[in-house]
């Protein structure tokens, strides 16, 4: 059995990191808000980049 990588619900199968699609957009939509505050707080090149 394989634990879900949001949730860590055990679940059935290989190909599958999430239990279930909800897990999945729940976990990039976390990592995209991580990545878009991370930019946003950026004095370094990523905000001039980010302009760009």
């Amino acid at each position: 059995m394989k634990s879900c990588k949001t949730c860590g619900k055990d679940f059935e199968g290989s190909a599958r990191e999430y239990c279930s699609w909800q897990c999945e957009e729940n976990h990039l939509h976390s990592l995209k808000k991580k990545m878009n505050d991370a930019i946003k707080h950026d004095k370094g090149h990523t905000q001039k980049l980010s302009r760009e």
